[in-house]
């Protein structure tokens, strides 16, 4: 008699605690529901990835974490590997011989002590405040057009500076596959470069320096299409260096950065509030081999 007592208080307490966990279940939102099944599948594939080495019999970890060197373009069809870099500063470039002249844009290596104009309109305003207010209020106030035409013929030239703006080049040694069903066409200069210091991006370069395997390098086609790359089929590979170059006009190059080459998001309407190492189409230049 106790014990079939015993035996109905232990399945009416099975079927209490069956119902208690129903409830509970069902009272959970579909999120919460979502991430601990998430987690159990988590856990389920790192106990899997625990395999057994054949020649000592023993449990070994098997890591699965992506390579951060590989990315694609926009639309899918080209895949770029990164695989190491090389930094030159703009007093070595025509000392190196390692960077051939023949695969740079412009058909020569970049000269070491290149001059740009800057004009101090800052100055010049400040000096001459009716060239202020006229600047300011669009050509409406101050002075007439023709006197401000006549004012720059006459001192434009004393606010005018010529300098050699501090430059460095950026080699990157890359494979870059065809990862589409067909022939693709490919421009790779719509690679961005980010410069990126602490927590801000201060700067950015479209590639715009070398390419070694360009197909157009000849006349207009260099100029228009030297960064193009047809590849025929699906898997075909190529093995390149290209390089970009960044100038402080568009980089502050005052202190050292850290550098992040990829594919610019549809719609950017401002870079430097963009930030590159959160962006998984993006590669952290400094996590690849150096060849300096």
């Amino acid at each position: 008699m106790k014990k079939r007592i015993y035996i109905f208080v232990l399945s009416l307490f099975v079927v209490v605690l069956i119902a208690v966990v129903l409830i509970e279940s069902n009272s959970k939102s579909p999120k919460d529901r979502f991430i601990e099944t998430s987690e159990t599948v988590e856990s389920e594939m790192t106990e899997s990835s625990l395999i057994t080495s054949i020649s000592t019999g023993e449990a070994i970890t098997e890591k699965s974490e992506p390579d951060l060197s590989i990315i694609f373009n926009l639309t899918h069809t080209v895949q770029y590997e990164f695989l190491s870099y090389e930094m030159v500063d703009d007093t070595d470039i025509a000392k190196q011989t390692k960077y051939k002249a023949e695969f740079f844009a412009d058909g020569k290596v970049p000269d070491p002590d290149y001059l740009i104009e800057k004009t101090d309109y800052m100055a010049m305003r400040k000096d001459y405040p009716q060239v202020d207010e006229y600047i300011s209020s669009n050509g409406t106030k101050g002075m007439t057009d023709d006197e401000y035409h006549d004012f720059m013929e006459k001192h434009l030239d004393e606010y005018t500076s010529k300098r050699h703006p501090k430059t460095k080049y950026l080699f990157l040694h890359c494979r870059i596959s065809n990862a589409g069903q067909g022939p693709v066409e490919e421009y790779i200069n719509e690679l961005s470069l980010y410069a990126v210091r602490g927590d801000n991006t201060i700067g950015k370069e479209e590639l715009n320096c070398y390419f070694d395997k360009s197909k157009y390098i000849e006349g207009d086609e260099r100029v228009h299409h030297f960064f193009l790359y047809r590849f025929g089929k699906n898997e075909e590979t190529l093995d390149c260096v290209i390089g970009f170059e960044i100038s402080e006009e568009r980089v502050d190059l005052s202190e050292e950065n850290s550098y992040f080459v990829g594919f610019e998001p549809i719609g950017l309407d401002n870079p430097l509030q963009f930030d590159p190492s959160l962006d998984k189409g993006f590669v952290a230049v400094d996590k690849l081999s150096n060849e300096t």
